[in-house]
């Protein structure tokens, strides 16, 4: 608690983020200079849409008053959210700590200053936040993070299993693969020093509790994957066809276990192939329709290596309780994720460094992320399939956005 209040009284200042793309400094400075004299406004270029700004007093109301009205208020119809520059300091130390609570299953209707709401009934809140579910499309997911742990753990007592609005929310402590959910929330420092990730020297290296750090180890588990492979399909029928293809030419078995991804609408015809290649008893599948029961049967299954082969349905592929506990040796994306974050994660909870992962990348679903793959691909050192190559040339300045030449 000292140090908190020590840092508290060092700062005197805000950290804004979720800002308007179009929003400058100098239209920050209209909205603040109101709350006292500010010495500077600091964009951040590691938090996209993140600024820090300073006022002369060194009077922490002023950044508390200042909070309090701008937090969650719409600029240039974004809401943005904004605390002080000690909050965030507090954040960037205890992103690992239990403070920080993932609120999933919310109902569309929520919004994050009503989420903040709630969750402020079992204590003080440094930041909230909700944004859409981009795995699964029907529900919101959010986060809160409490000042205090004890109150944090109150709230994962009395808030999980409580119905908010249709829903019934489920609530789990922060992990570090959860930084690729949320947007808005690098939690730059001040200086803004951080030019990439860091990456851990070694696969093996504890996980560090700043975001950057939290994301440098995602990224590197895609980056020290040996057997990637993204392969371009236009329609299901050739994916369909290329599934059985792997389904045959990897033979599944308790020790050459398979876990396929693939979109809702989708999961049926996947069952389809597996059942002309393996036994009924050897595959099955996890969806959020099943009981409890259910579900946890067929984790255990796949665990005890009883079933080879998985199909998750995308919308339940990383949620908490649905993943397998160890590494699968092959995984198939059958259908991408809304964006290259959430394929990262996909990877991270489901795969290591000797897992060989297939993509089966579509241009029509997943081309506003071809760009960020094909960079992170040659980063890595991984193949790069000519179709995502001419996917990428179709639409993009290859001279400024383009892979380099390795010639060159």
């Amino acid at each position: 608690m000292a140090a908190d209040e020590a840092a508290e009284g060092d700062i005197c200042g805000v950290y804004v983020c979720d800002v308007h793309p179009e929003i400058t400094r100098e239209d920050l400075w209209q909205v603040f200079g109101h709350h006292g004299e500010i010495v500077s406004i600091e964009p951040l270029t590691a938090g996209a849409g993140a600024f820090h700004v300073r006022f002369a007093q060194a009077q922490m109301t002023l950044a508390d008053d200042a909070c309090s009205i701008v937090n969650y208020s719409s600029l240039r119809g974004q809401t943005c959210r904004c605390y002080t520059s000690a909050s965030l300091e507090i954040i960037r130390r205890t992103m690992d700590t239990g403070q920080r609570l993932v609120v999933e299953q919310l109902d569309p209707t929520v919004e994050s200053c009503g989420l903040h709401e709630a969750c402020s009934l079992f204590g003080q809140i440094l930041d909230c936040k909700v944004e859409p579910d981009a795995e699964r499309g029907n529900c919101n997911i959010g986060f809160a993070h409490f000042r205090h742990e004890e109150d944090a753990a109150k709230a994962t007592t009395f808030l999980g299993g409580m119905q908010i609005g249709n829903l019934i929310v489920h609530v789990r402590p922060f992990a570090p693969a959860d930084v690729t959910l949320f947007t808005g929330c690098g939690y730059a420092p001040s200086g803004d020093s951080i030019g990439s990730p860091t990456i851990p020297e070694t696969q093996d290296q504890e996980l560090q509790s700043t975001p950057e750090q939290m994301y440098g180890a995602v990224l590197q588990r895609f980056r020290s994957l040996e057997y990637h492979f993204v392969e371009v399909f236009n329609d299901l029928a050739p994916k369909l066809k290329r599934l059985k293809t792997l389904v045959q030419l990897y033979d599944p078995t308790h020790e050459t276990q398979m876990v396929v991804i693939a979109a809702p609408a989708n999961v049926k015809s996947v069952s389809q192939v597996l059942g002309e290649c393996l036994e009924d008893c050897d595959f099955d599948i996890l969806d959020p329709s099943l009981t409890e029961h259910d579900k946890d049967l067929v984790v255990e299954g796949y665990a005890t290596g009883n079933l080879y082969v998985v199909v998750m349905s995308s919308d339940v592929a990383t949620r908490s309780g649905f993943a397998p506990e160890v590494p699968t040796s092959v995984l198939v994306h059958f259908d991408c994720p809304m964006t290259f974050p959430l394929y990262l994660r996909r990877v991270f909870k489901l795969a290591d460094d000797k897992s060989r992962v297939h993509c089966f990348f579509s241009p029509e679903t997943d081309q506003s992320w071809a760009l960020p793959l094909l960079r992170a691909l040659e980063e890595a050192g991984h193949e790069i399939p000519s179709g995502l190559v001419a996917l990428w040339s179709s639409g993009a300045d290859k001279e400024q956005n383009g892979p380099r030449d390795p010639d060159k």
